[in-house]
């Protein structure tokens, strides 16, 4: 298999054909392996900002800036059509906190600070670099759209997982979509998928 990376920071999360959960060593970084068992599709990304089982920097939070941070790409198999990167609170009942999709497989990274617009055309949220993409952001648990960071209860830690999937299509789904509508989409359309386990409290 052809296989296609590019320079991002440590703290990577890497899923191959199957398995549950597995331990990596990344430097000084212990990075957290979640695979689907019918992965087919090589999935390798990272979160800069952020480590594996570390807590979440505040800016990326409700208690700060609350903006959604840089996703790198490292790896996508060739296999796949496309690709779809989503948080959720693993303590809330999996809330949906984000939902991206439409990105294209070729695409090096999702930059920081995406807009919270249903579509957002990446050449103006990085106007310096050549991303001539448009990607399509849903409804997040508090029906707005966009990114809204880890927000526990004040007193509460909660997990929050990072999750990339890769696709054997492109979904066909509204602009705005809500975290159902998200969720149902990617029902039998996932071919791969990676998560980063991290946390925040209040």
């Amino acid at each position: 298999m052809e296989r296609r990376a590019f320079l991002a920071a440590a703290g990577a999360a890497t899923a191959s054909l199957a398995g549950c959960v597995d331990g990596e060593e990344t430097g000084n970084n212990t990075t957290t392996t979640r695979t689907n068992p019918t992965s087919t599709v090589t999935v390798s990304f990272e979160v800069p900002p952020l480590g594996s089982n570390r807590p979440v920097p505040e800016q990326y939070a409700c208690t700060g800036e609350n903006v959604s941070p840089e996703v790198a790409l490292v790896e996508i198999g060739n296999e796949a059509e496309s690709v779809a990167v989503s948080l959720h609170d693993a303590d809330a009942d999996d809330a949906l906190h984000w939902s991206v999709w439409g990105i294209g497989t070729d695409l090096p990274r999702l930059p920081e600070s995406l807009p919270r617009d249903p579509e957002v055309r990446l050449s103006e949220v990085t106007p310096n670099e050549n991303f001539d993409a448009t990607v399509f952001q849903g409804r997040n648990y508090r029906d707005e759209v966009g990114y809204y960071g880890p927000c526990p209860p004040e007193g509460e830690r909660h997990t929050y997982l990072f999750t990339v999937s890769a696709l054997d299509t492109t979904l066909d789904l509204e602009p705005g979509a809500s975290p159902d509508a998200f969720r149902e989409a990617l029902e039998g359309s996932v071919v791969g998928r990676a998560s980063v386990g991290t946390f925040f409290e209040r």
